[in-house]
């Protein structure tokens, strides 16, 4: 098991109570988990791939990492579009890869131990975040 389900379940808390929801009471998945990401990286750079085969012979490795940071560049602003349109039904299409991800690579559930940790980290973030509109 690693933190990162324990991550995705005190997000889940953020917007609540923290003192009175327990991070076991939310859901794992979550809109801002970067597994979002993976589906329109790999889509766009697949189609960036083969727009520069069909328009360079042999593209050098400058060519490919450029096809590469354009698919982040496009990865992101799918991203950053779903945030901004989430009601719609394409933003919860494209965010469904990145769910299903989340769904099935953290199944396993955090032992009291790792929720601790969370819990504390979470204080922490809030606390400082406390500190930061204070000032």
């Amino acid at each position: 098991m690693h933190l990162g389900h324990v991550q995705h379940l005190q997000i889940g808390r953020i917007g609540h109570a923290p003192d009175e929801v327990d991070a076991r009471e939310t859901e794992k998945e979550h809109d801002r988990c970067g597994s979002h990401l993976v589906a329109p990286m790999l889509a766009s750079n697949l189609a960036g791939t083969l727009l520069l085969r069909r328009a360079v012979e042999r593209p050098g490795p400058l060519a490919g990492g450029a096809v590469a940071l354009a698919s982040t560049a496009a990865a992101v602003e799918v991203f950053a579009w779903s945030e901004r349109h989430a009601g719609s039904s394409l933003a919860r299409a494209l965010k469904r890869p990145g769910f299903e991800i989340q769904r099935l690579v953290g199944t396993r559930e955090p032992d009291e131990r790792q929720l601790e940790v969370g819990r504390a980290a979470l204080a922490e973030i809030l606390r400082a975040e406390g500190e930061h509109a204070a000032a």
